[in-house]
């Protein structure tokens, strides 16, 4: 469409040339005048949509041409090539006559040339109207949009979140951002009166923190003095009773080993039992005491397991005879010689398991067995005794409970003992389980973890062990007992007596200083708590005095505890026995001295 307008506008614009030029070509053809009409010619040419133009005389004769001409003799328009024709007419006497014929020419290419330029000029001009609301866009915008956007994030950005205040902008008039200002400040002002609100409950709940940590602080001090109350008294408790059972002890195996006729000895069986049962029941108290407040110390060692259940089986077939049960020992062909932990506390346990079937069954037989399973060794003791309901198996795992009251009357005992065992048990990486049904017996498990150990060398460090529980006595010349109580010197100085030794007496740590420095003395037995000197503090001095050649020092205490141990061997004691004291106790440690002073000697 555009292309067809602008060859209609060339059209009349040649129509328009021809028109201009029409009386100066008249007169220039008329008069013969070649050098006008050429210049005619040559200014009609030079327009810029003319490629060229022709002048014939009236016969049709060519005067002059200027430019390309390509058109056709007819006038029209060609494919790429178009001209227009003008007549020369001269007014003569009256009438006009033709005197020539003015063709100009133009061509497509002048056409798209103009349509080019028409595109270029509305082109420009769309730029130019695009520039201008651009700029206009951008002051408005810069004006009504970026500057308060920009004040706004400016104000927010100074903005503290621990003092709030009100954004700062003006505006000229009302707009969104000014009612956004409005909106934001109302919620900046809700949000202090929050803060404020926070603020005070924050400091009313740091005073009730603050007063409640305060009474948590009191009330933890007062367990702690509590806790230190309770081990200072089951440490006197432990001390106190210790000492007289030393005593009841201590003095019945002497009276054991003399001679006695069968009914004395069977007298000083009874009370030795008794004695026993009574440090047994002391013992659990002192053990749950340890276990809740985690100062019980496991040993690692390894032991003789065949020896240990034989141990075990031992002792308790007084009991089971006097009531006439069948007690049996199956250690089956599995069952490795050697384990590793603490024996003696791995025996408690055993014990316990057997001295329960005992009490609870009447009649029938208590069987105690081992066996391997995987990597545990697996220990049962079976009875035919009363048996336990469902129930009650959910409870005797508990401190002091039995399966009900009546039992307690019936058959006694403190309801600690298998308490203690499954503590132990837990400590030991082991398990205790209970299979049993009301009326039909039961049965204990102890499933211990097991690894596989050299049995020949642990074997020969067992039987080194043992051999210092033989019968033979080794000499030591001097020794001297330091005790505060005449029982326990009694007890004491009778037993080194009983195993062939003579030894003198200190009652407390100076008189030991006193009595060092004027005899040589080569073995010590120590009490800890003594007055005026302590059994610590005078093993310090000596140990100071002395250095190497200080005699070998053996505590002697009721607190049989790891810090009691600790003390000793900071203090410079070599070992140490807890009351009451027996003879193997005496007799095992005499050779262990022996056996250290060899190896340093």
């Amino acid at each position: 469409m555009e292309f067809k307008q602008t060859k209609r506008d060339i059209k009349a614009d040649m129509q328009s040339i021809g028109t201009t030029f029409d009386k100066s070509l008249t007169d220039a053809v008329f008069n013969y005048n070649d050098q006008l009409i050429s210049s005619i010619l040559l200014g009609i040419e030079k327009n810029n949509i003319v490629t060229g133009a022709l002048l014939l005389d009236e016969k049709g004769q060519k005067i002059e041409s200027k430019g390309e001409l390509k058109a056709k003799e007819k006038e029209g328009f060609s494919e790429k090539h178009y001209s227009v024709t003008y007549p020369v007419l001269k007014e003569n006497e009256g009438k006009t006559i033709q005197i020539g014929t003015l063709k100009i020419y133009s061509s497509h290419k002048v056409v798209i040339q103009r349509v080019k330029y028409g595109f270029l000029l509305i082109l420009i001009n769309s730029l130019i109207k695009t520039a201008f609301l651009w700029l206009v866009m951008v002051y408005f915008l810069n004006k009504y949009l970026s500057k308060p956007l920009i004040k706004m994030s400016q104000g927010l950005e100074e903005l503290d979140s621990q003092k709030l205040k009100p954004l700062s902008l003006e505006y000229d008039y009302k707009n969104e951002f000014s009612f956004f200002k409005d909106s934001f400040n109302r919620l900046i002002e809700k949000i202090s009166q929050l803060h404020s609100k926070i603020k005070t409950e924050n400091e009313k709940l740091e005073e009730r923190v603050a007063h409640r940590t305060k009474n948590l602080e009191q009330a933890n001090e007062e367990i702690l003095k509590l806790a230190k109350t309770k081990s200072d008294f089951l440490a006197n408790v432990s001390h106190e009773i210790r000492t007289p059972m030393n005593g009841l002890i201590g003095m019945m195996e002497l009276l054991d080993s003399g001679s006695l006729s069968k009914e004395q000895e069977e007298q000083v069986a009874v009370a030795k039992s008794c004695a026993e049962n009574l440090l047994v029941i002391v013992n659990d108290v002192l053990d749950i005491s340890k276990i809740e407040s985690g100062k019980i110390d496991l040993e690692n060692e390894y032991f003789d397991l065949h020896n240990c259940l034989k141990e075990a089986f031992s002792i308790s077939e007084y009991a089971a005879k006097s009531k006439g049960i069948e007690l049996i020992l199956n250690i089956s062909d599995d069952t490795p010689e050697v384990l590793k932990g603490d024996v003696t506390r791995f025996k408690q346990i055993i014990l316990n398991f057997l001295t329960n079937a005992i009490k609870f069954t009447s009649k029938g037989k208590v069987e105690l067995q081992s066996k391997k399973m995987n990597n545990r060794i697996e220990f049962s003791v079976i009875d035919t005794g009363i048996g336990i309901s469902k129930e009650a198996q959910k409870e005797i795992f508990e401190e002091f409970s039995q399966a009900d009251n009546s039992i307690t009357r019936r058959f006694g005992g403190t309801g600690l003992g298998l308490s203690i065992a499954k503590k132990l048990a837990q400590l030991m990486d082991g398990e205790i389980a209970v299979e049993s049904s009301e009326g039909e017996g039961s049965r204990f498990t102890f499933r211990y973890p097991y690894k596989e150990a050299d049995s020949t060398f642990c074997l020969l460090d067992i039987k080194k062990k043992e051999d210092l529980k033989s019968d033979s006595s080794p000499s030591f010349k001097k020794i001297l007992v330091v005790d505060d109580n005449t029982v326990n010197q009694k007890v004491l100085s009778m037993i080194l007596k009983k195993l062939g030794y003579e030894s003198d007496i200190a009652s407390n740590g100076e008189e030991v200083l006193e009595m060092v420095a004027k005899t040589s003395y080569q073995l010590i037995f120590m009490d800890m708590q003594m007055p005026v000197m302590d059994g610590v503090t005078a093993t310090k001095k000596l140990v100071e005095i002395y250095g190497a050649n200080c005699p070998s020092i053996i505590a002697v205490t009721g607190n049989a505890n790891s810090e009691d141990r600790e003390a000793c061997f900071n203090a410079g004691m070599i070992d140490h026995i807890s009351k009451p004291v027996k003879i193997e106790d005496i007799r095992v440690v005499l050779k262990k001295v022996l056996e250290l002073e060899k190896e340093v000697g």
